[in-house]
């Protein structure tokens, strides 16, 4: 006999009724598979399958030992999503997984349970596949898979690192492929949202044929996917800078037209700029008594709080009813923009230049303006200083801007939140109208494989696979300047500041060192913009062999080889050019504009008054003089910079990222028929093998490493470093970029058994055992192993109850262990003013800060008290590999029940309980709760994460105080523990010649807590309820057949939940109710109608509602392209 293929069976095609009803494999999405009643098929091979979850062949007519959820061939062309992780997305346990659509690289990778797409296992027919979903890691960019070839995705919720080995910790996606196919299939689909755009294309193609008298198939495919991009300024809900975010609450400050002094009489004479205080922006004094205090103090009165006013009084009211923090569209960082913010040379001179004639400053006009100024508000004889909210050196921003290439003008302000930041206004928005919102991409897969039986019970199989994608994406910002510096010999300065009071050097020449001019801040859009072209690559090859023994045992050799290639095109700013081509001066024989370079090869460019960002000064990639070297004007508008000035600053890079697989396995499955046999039959098992090596490459742009190239006034292959303090040319140039090489090698070894206890019995259809162990030794962590039990019971037809006992363990990933990659960072700093009460222990955080100040020797009351965090850009440091991590183990435990009544032909439900605990989980820890964490521990600083950044001590510094370097590293947490409840309903009827299918599938999430602090394993971080983890997430279908024709209708659920990531409870305390989105209804239709000579045509609408993404993303619930139509031809000839 033909050896039986062990990952999946063919069967014929079945009505929706059947398919409903016995396989549960539905139009729409995944489905639990439920095996309860005998499927009629001519096929012989039915007499066992292998379920995702167990390599030991089942009887069908008995329940999955384990919860698996099914997604078809047919769900994922009627779903209409181009995109195959789109269609998985919407199982309820893959709802945390990633699309290409929300990662600049591209990518589709799957996360199971919102634990992680690392301890997801993605296979192929049961075997591991190349990863590269994420650098240095086994995640699978499913993307790379042939579309045309998958029969069904097979979903196991529960550990399985037993059965398959690391990674497997929250559970398996099983790509099912089709095999032995015959003949040939064209599938073409295309469609475009309901605003015309958007538009998305695909082809299909099958082509199979049996030879050898049917011994032999050989099979090939070929995808073409193509999706056209959409920009933020294409959509209502993101143009103009809509996509919302968190910031301090304005509420909390004084804004434009609060202070009157008919209505506000004392608070409008304190806060003035007679005062040396502004208007707005100050914090609005939290109570009568303390307002009273600082203004007795000052000026020798005894008011009490009857001398305040209805409307001063209700302004406090605000203040203190106000959450801490808002979520409010057009978020801005106020004191940079495109165009730039012009600031005197000079903030301490009074400026009276008053541009729009209207009487006032222009530096008196706006906060920012003011706030540039060292006459700053709250630090003249005032009893506390600080306590307005306005840092004491706040030199930064401006007084003059333009609205593109306008006029220049005195600086807007929005609604003031903080210092630096702001919603509306001048500032830099979070987004541009050009910016991506959802790449191009374009998606190439060949795939071929053949198989030939050398004899009844010997096989040969192979498997070559190629994957060309690209995605492309663009953000027009690309750098961020504070305080340029434009001398007075730079022939682009505005003419409207030339000669004026601007440019006096006054006493700060000194400090300076420079002779007068202006300053400039700004984040341009027209130095090339920031572009990012992914190209990504895959190669798989596989051969094996499989037979079967003369005693019914089958056996299984495979060698595998996989290799991923990801190459990053995209431009950075090379910051010795920048400041090159910006100092520029008249030519003094033409009179144009020439770098200062060209005319004086000796001059050291200036850089920025407070280096944001920081560089050593210096010409180092090319010589000056050489005519290399073109002029750039940031003075005058936001697209002053010349093409070609910013090709000479702003050129194309490239990094290169290699992901290289080989696996040798080999397995035995058989039973003990003939030596052994149990009550109920005999114990079925399986043995096997493993070897398993994976490597990672990382090769940098020779300009990121500092490789000074040919033209510069060094030897070829000078660095950097050697010749200054700088590590790279790149724009992050402290930053050290090297190329790296890391290498996981595993040697494994399993066995399954499957023991049939009891079966045809009262109360026991079936009762059967199973049992797992699997020991692996990695060249990183050293031996580990796995195991799991199960059990299922079936007391009769209706009903079975299943369970299973593991544990899972997860070897670290090249990218954990050993891959470590520069970073920038910009965390809320937990001891701002504004940020003490955020925490669960405000008196603890505040203690922290204090203690943490004095010995930093910070000055005081600086820290806690009315300090503001100076930083107005972010700070550097590393991300990336901790060679010391220990393994991770995970705990599952799982309990559910198939219920298929004889009472109600055509019903199917299964309810599942589970639970996973993970002990020493391996976690990246971001940047804020690095620093939150160390504040709000009651063992301060003696915990791990003050030990991983470092604040600016020096006085001199325009940061000082704030942060400066922080390393972001992967660590082994205390616990990480969740548990839920998955549920599914399918109930299939006829009513005369119109087949119906009505389905449910869901889940209650009850809990998913991280305990990230080891010497304190009982602080805790409830995940549960923040974006993307609902509490609650389901989808409901009905689908309804007649004949050649069919229809679904499917709506998708999710509860309540955050609109930001953090603490749920600190989430309401902050924001209140406005800091989460009300449950979401998303709805899909789709149709299709055959023909009778193998023509089928089929189209829908996703989205059907038109329902828009929450207001702080762009992606969640649902993807930016809104309602999306699509129509599709498929033809079988």
């Amino acid at each position: 006999m033909r050896p039986k293929n062990r990952h999946h069976e063919s069967t014929p095609k079945r009505s929706l009724l059947l398919r409903t009803s016995i396989a549960a494999l539905i139009a729409g999405v995944a489905s639990p598979v439920i095996a309860q009643q005998p499927v009629e098929t001519a096929s012989p091979m039915l007499e066992e399958i292998v379920v995702t979850g167990s390599r030991i062949g089942r009887d069908p007519n008995l329940a999955s030992p384990v919860p698996v959820q099914a997604v078809t061939a047919d769900d994922m062309r009627m779903s209409g999503q181009p995109n195959i992780a789109d269609v998985l997305n919407r199982v309820p346990a893959l709802i945390g997984s990633t699309s290409a659509e929300a990662n600049i690289t591209g990518t589709n990778v799957l996360n199971l349970r919102g634990l992680g797409d690392r301890r997801t296992l993605v296979l192929v027919n049961g075997r591991r596949t190349v990863g590269g979903g994420t650098e240095g890691s086994a995640s699978v960019d499913i993307g790379t898979l042939p579309n045309a070839l998958i029969e069904r995705v097979e979903v196991l919720t529960g550990g399985a690192s037993a059965i398959y080995g690391s990674d497997a910790v929250t559970g398996v996606v099983n790509f099912i492929m089709r095999d032995d196919f015959e003949g040939q299939d064209l599938n073409i689909r295309a469609g475009m949202s309901g605003r015309s755009d958007a538009e998305s294309y695909n082809i299909e193609y099958v082509a199979g044929r049996n030879f050898a008298e049917g011994r032999g198939n050989v099979t090939f495919s070929a995808d073409i996917r193509r999706d056209r991009a959409l920009r933020a300024g294409d959509r209502s809900w993101s143009r103009d800078n809509g996509i919302a975010r968190d910031q301090a609450n304005p509420a909390r400050r004084f804004q434009q037209g609060d202070l009157d002094p008919a209505q506000t009489p004392l608070f409008s004479e304190f806060y003035s700029l007679d005062e040396f205080r502004y208007p707005y922006g100050l914090f609005i004094p939290d109570s009568a008594d303390g307002f009273l205090d600082r203004y007795n103090t000052i000026n020798g009165t005894s008011l009490t709080a009857a001398d305040l006013s209805a409307a001063e009084l209700a302004l406090i009211e605000r203040r203190n009813d106000a959450p801490s923090r808002a979520i409010l569209p057009q978020p801005t960082f106020s004191i940079s923009n495109a165009p730039g913010i012009i600031a005197p040379f000079n903030p301490d001179f009074p400026h009276e230049i008053d541009l729009d004639g209207d009487g006032v400053p222009d530096c008196d006009q706006s906060f920012v303006g003011f706030n540039n100024q060292f006459y700053l508000p709250g630090f003249f004889g005032d009893p506390n200083p600080g306590a307005d909210g306005a840092f004491p050196f706040d030199y930064a921003g401006g007084c003059w801007t333009r609205t593109g290439n306008g006029p220049l003008r005195s600086y807007e302000d929005g609604l003031v939140a903080s210092s630096f930041n702001q919603f509306g206004g001048d500032g830099v928005p979070d987004r541009y109208n050009q910016d991506s919102l959802y790449p191009a991409t374009r998606q190439y897969v060949l795939d071929l494989r053949a198989h030939y039986d050398l004899r009844d019970n010997l096989r040969i199989f192979g498997e070559l696979g190629y994957t060309s994608g690209e995605s492309r994406r663009r953000v027009i910002q690309n750098g961020f300047f504070d305080l340029l510096y434009g001398s007075p010999e730079n022939p682009f300065l505005p003419e409207e500041l030339r000669n004026s009071s601007a440019m006096f050097t006054g006493g700060f020449a000194d400090f300076t060192g420079l002779p007068g001019g202006l300053f400039i801040t700004r984040d341009p859009t027209d130095s090339g913009g920031s572009r990012t072209n992914v190209d990504r690559e895959t190669i798989r090859a596989l051969v094996g062999v499989e037979g079967e023994l003369d005693n019914g045992w089958t056996y299984e050799v495979v060698g595998s080889y996989g290799n991923f290639e990801r190459k990053d095109n995209f431009n950075t700013i090379i910051l010795d050019r920048f400041f090159a081509a910006i100092d520029v001066i008249s030519d003094p024989v033409t009179g144009e504009p020439v770098c200062r370079s060209d005319v004086d090869p000796d001059a050291v460019p200036f850089t920025t008054l407070f280096d944001i960002p920081t560089f050593d000064a210096g010409i180092y990639s090319f010589t000056p003089g050489d005519g290399q070297c073109v002029p750039a004007n940031i003075w005058g508008g936001q697209d002053s910079i010349s093409p070609e000035a910013a090709a000479f600053f702003n050129p194309g890079l490239r990094d290169k990222f290699e992901y290289r697989q080989n696996v040798f396995s080999a397995s035995l499955i058989g039973d003990t028929a003939d030596f052994l046999n149990m009550p109920a039959g005999a114990i079925g098992f399986a043995v096997g093998i493993e070897y398993r090596e994976e490597r990672a490459k990382t090769t940098r742009d020779p300009f990121l490493r500092g490789v000074l190239p040919e033209g510069s006034p060094f030897p070829d292959g000078t660095m950097i470093s050697e010749v200054s303090g700088n590590n790279s040319l790149g724009f992050d140039n402290l930053f050290i970029y090297e190329d790296s090489s890391s290498t996981l090698k595993s040697r494994e070894a399993f066995i399954e058994v499957s023991v049939p206890l009891l079966a045809d019995q009262a109360f026991a259809r079936e009762l059967t055992f199973d049992a797992a162990w699997r020991v692996a030794d990695y060249n990183t962590v050293g031996t580990v192993d796995a195991w799991k039990l199960g059990l299922i019971w079936t007391p009769m037809e209706d009903v079975s109850f299943r369970s299973t006992l593991s544990r899972a363990v997860r070897a670290p990933n090249l990218r954990e262990t050993f891959i470590t990659n520069p970073g920038t960072f910009r965390p809320d700093d937990p001891c701002d003013a504004s940020e003490i009460g955020n925490a669960a222990d405000p008196e603890l955080r505040a203690a922290n800060c204090q203690a943490g100040a004095e010995a930093a020797g910070l000055p005081l009351p600086a820290l806690p008290s009315g300090f503001t965090d100076p930083l107005s850009a972010r700070f550097p440091g590393v991300v990336g590999g901790n060679p010391d991590l220990e393994e991770e183990t995970a705990d599952t435990f799982t309990f559910g029940a198939v219920f298929t009544p004889r009472f109600l032909p055509g019903l199917a439900m299964t309810l599942d309980y589970w639970d996973v605990e993970i002990d020493d989980g391996i976690e990246l820890v971001t940047a804020q709760e690095t620093v939150d964490t160390c504040y709000d521990a009651t063992n301060f600083p003696n915990n791990d994460f003050c030990q991983l950044f470092t604040r600016e001590t020096n006085p001199n510094s325009a940061q000082f105080g704030g942060f400066r370097f922080l390393n972001q590293t992967f660590v082994n947490f205390a616990s990480l523990e969740a548990k839920g409840v998955d549920f599914a309903a399918n109930y299939s009827f006829d009513l005369g010649a119109n087949e119906f299918g009505l389905r449910l599938i869901g889940s209650r999430q009850l809990k998913l807590d991280r305990f990230t602090n080891r010497s304190d394993p009982s602080v805790v971080d409830p995940r549960l309820g923040e974006l993307r983890t609902p509490k609650w997430n389901a989808q409901a279908s009905l689908n309804w057949q007649r004949g050649p024709i069919s229809a679904t209708w499917q709506t998708l659920y999710q509860s309540s939940q955050a609109l930001v990531t953090g603490d749920v409870d600190q989430t309401r305390t902050q924001f209140g109710p406005a800091g989460f989105a009300s449950s979401s209804y998303v709805h899909n239709v789709n149709g299709s109608y055959w023909f009778d000579d193998g023509l089928r045509v089929y189209g829908g609408v996703n989205n059907l509602t038109d329902r828009d993404p929450f207001s702080t993303t762009a992606s969640w619930p649902v993807g930016p392209r809104g309602r999306f139509f699509f129509l599709g031809v498929q033809a079988q000839f």
